[in-house]
């Protein structure tokens, strides 16, 4: 499978052009510190398509997660550092990961402000 690192990236493209446009009112969300190490790790948003799409299918429209989904869903929420995070939570009560997992999500939609999009999972109010 190709990947992009293979190609000469042209700025000026229509698709850059587009994402550009796309991306100019982006609210962009500080990282979640994961101080449970030192030096600190940072915790992305869930904001990229990859992280978010797997989100969206593991998470219903009333906000829970099956059990078995939890895993996976935790990965898709922390992104690149689950493996660190992972170390920590793995061998806790699973009260420990919920309660990491109502923290994490309660510090994004402190960042989101009223004119943003919710985060990936979130159900838009009408």
């Amino acid at each position: 499978m190709a990947t992009a690192s293979q190609f000469k990236v042209n700025k000026n493209s229509k698709f850059h052009k587009l994402a550009r446009e796309a991306k100019k009112d982006l609210v962009t969300l500080e990282p979640y510190e994961f101080d449970a190490v030192e030096p600190s790790i940072f915790i992305d948003p869930p904001t990229s398509i990859e992280r978010s799409l797997a989100l969206a299918t593991l998470v219903d429209n009333v906000d829970t997660v099956a059990i078995e989904d939890l895993k996976p869903m935790l990965e898709a929420l922390i992104g690149d550092n689950f493996p660190i995070v992972w170390a920590f939570l793995g061998p806790e009560p699973i009260d420990v990961t919920l309660a990491f997992v109502d923290d994490l999500h309660a510090f994004f939609l402190a960042g989101v402000d009223d004119g943003a999009e919710e985060l990936p999972g979130e159900e838009q109010d009408s």
